[in-house]
């Protein structure tokens, strides 16, 4: 009887108590995105390199690869 319970640690590692236990994984907390305000996303802008929200950001699509800039510069590109 006691080589049966030698086998089965070598064989799986794990004795069956321990496996038949749940492993209880922390809960993450999910963000509702209409919780976030957009002044607190921000990006930087290539060409000034200044952080700035998210609400100010234009795409330049005329240009490959597209650049992402602030209102600022891209009145200055026009």
């Amino acid at each position: 009887m006691a080589d049966n319970k030698s086998k089965g640690k070598a064989k799986g590692g794990v004795s069956p108590k321990a496996s038949s236990r749940k492993a209880s994984a922390p809960k993450s907390k999910s963000v509702n995105r209409s919780e976030i305000p957009a002044s607190s996303v921000t990006f930087k802008c290539r060409l000034c390199e200044k952080q700035k929200p998210i609400a100010e950001m234009k795409i330049i699509k005329r240009y490959r690869p597209v650049i992402f800039v602030c209102q600022d510069c891209e009145k200055t590109l026009q």
